[in-house]
């Protein structure tokens, strides 16, 4: 109850520059008020208040769970404290800071770029840090994300491959990323486009190589992944900002080649598929078909992992060549800006495409609550707890899981 006190008196600073009651349109670039514009506080559809459009229907079931994007002053802030377990014992908290804005002339609906800003520190000496830009124009119809990354932590290695991996050792990995994608619109909000993607990872082996089941994988010492793709669907880059689709869907495909500089030649092939449902006023269910497979040689820290998509659990577990995971969230708006959720999915991973086993798959459940930040970007802070095979987790933070 505390908490939720506090979010509610914190709320307004959390938000600022995103309440549509201020009828001034702001120039980013002049800071400048513009001509009065009410047309967004008048009456739509003979005096019914419009809806938001999910798709083309999520239609008028669940107006309090999707809102119309209504158009906001051109520039604002969210700033929000994050807390949460990142792996078996270590805890961090730190800062989520996002900055987004929209050029003058653009469409007050459409996607607002954002400049996202993200750092935590725990035990075990874990820092993780990052920045990243989204930014659009020409009313969305081009996009560039650019991302770079800090993470450092401690970790395991595991049996690679095992249904119940044996623990074999420990280390800290040291990781850089960086990615950059430049995409455009092809047809209605799909955009197709490409990525380059680049990571280096320091490992410092403390476990001899022969342990590791019948294959050695390249990187055990760190490497290096570089490599060039093509991205195309219709899915937000960054999750700050709830999605106002009733269906997303992205198909990844990435090439990390030595010609790049890669330690080794493989290929990353994922499929992200998600579907909002409004059930009634108020209840939705989202739900997401998650794969991600891997040709060639890959390293060893870029394998397949159920903890990449499930926060109970961590990476260095269950690792493996090809990870299908799919989950199902239902969502209820109780009351103006509250809304209790609770979550259920499996996880399957494998060597191959052929040894996939619909009974031997990995649980993840749990439950939270959220709070709207900002009804006019659907943007909202989240609180859960979530429990795995052998393991738990809880986070705070801002926006959706999926």
């Amino acid at each position: 109850m505390t908490l939720l006190l506090m979010l509610c008196f914190l709320s307004p600073f959390f938000s600022a520059g995103a309440q549509t009651a201020d009828p001034y349109h702001m120039d980013y670039s002049t800071s400048e008020p513009l001509e009065y514009d009410d047309s967004d506080q008048q009456p739509q559809n003979n005096g019914k208040a419009e809806t938001l459009d999910l798709g083309d229907k999520l239609d008028d079931q669940d107006d309090n769970v999707r809102r119309t994007p209504t158009g906001f002053i051109n520039t604002g802030y969210t700033f929000f404290p994050i807390y949460e377990r990142v792996d078996a014992s270590t805890t961090a908290g730190g800062l989520d800071f996002a900055y987004y804005f929209r050029r003058q002339g653009e469409d007050p609906k459409s996607v607002p770029n954002s400049i996202r800003a993200l750092f935590t520190a725990g035990q075990n000496q874990y820092v993780n840090t990052g920045i990243s830009f989204d930014n659009y124009w020409n009313d969305g119809y081009h996009n560039i994300f650019a991302f770079l990354g800090y993470l450092r932590r401690p970790a395991n290695f595991y049996q690679i491959a095992a249904t119940d991996p044996q623990l074999l050792g420990t280390y800290r990995a040291t990781d850089v990323n960086f990615n950059i994608l430049y995409r455009q619109k092809v047809f209605d909000d799909t955009y197709l486009g490409a990525i380059y993607d680049y990571e280096s990872d320091n490992i410092g082996l403390r476990v001899p190589s022969n342990v590791f089941n019948d294959k050695v994988f390249p990187g055990l010492t760190g490497s290096i992944s570089s490599g060039f793709g093509v991205v195309f669907g219709n899915m937000p880059n960054v999750s700050i900002f709830s999605p106002h689709t009733s269906f997303a869907y992205e198909i990844t495909n990435i090439l990390y080649l030595s010609a790049f500089g890669s330690t080794s030649d493989f290929g990353k092939h994922t499929f992200d598929v998600r579907e909002y449902v409004g059930l009634f006023p108020n209840h939705l269910i989202a739900l997401q078909l998650y794969m991600n497979f891997l040709s060639g040689t890959p390293t060893y820290s870029q394998l397949s992992s159920v903890g990449d998509i499930f926060r109970a659990y961590y990476h260095d577990k269950y690792l493996d060549y090809h990870v299908i995971t799919i989950r199902g969230e239902y969502r209820w708006t109780l009351f103006d800006r509250f809304m209790l959720t609770a979550f259920l999915g499996a996880g399957y991973h494998s060597s191959a495409l052929s040894k996939f086993r619909l009974n031997n798959y990995l649980p993840s459940y749990g439950a939270g609550f959220r709070y709207l930040l900002s009804e006019e970007l659907n943007s909202f802070v989240r609180l859960e707890y979530f429990e795995g095979r052998g393991s738990r987790g809880f986070m705070l933070g801002l926006g959706d899981d999926f």
